[in-house]
């Protein structure tokens, strides 16, 4: 894996866990652990899941303001 690479990734799944703090209200730390247990569950590699999120968050409804 290249410099290069390593941080295409890094920067997917920070977008993908600022996509989740957004919606769900959550702290850094959180976004990650869900990221990270949805991806054991579905056995998918988190960065995959991640780019999933960011190609598809836009057809979810923006959370409600209170």
């Amino acid at each position: 894996m290249t410099l290069q690479s390593a941080l295409g990734r890094r920067a997917l799944t920070e977008r993908a866990k600022g996509i989740l703090m957004e919606r769900h209200s959550i702290s850094e730390g959180n976004a990650f652990e869900l990221l990270r247990e949805h991806s054991r569950i579905a056995n998918r590699k988190l960065i995959d899941l991640a780019a999933a999120l960011i190609d598809s968050h836009r057809l979810l409804p923006k959370r409600p303001r209170t």
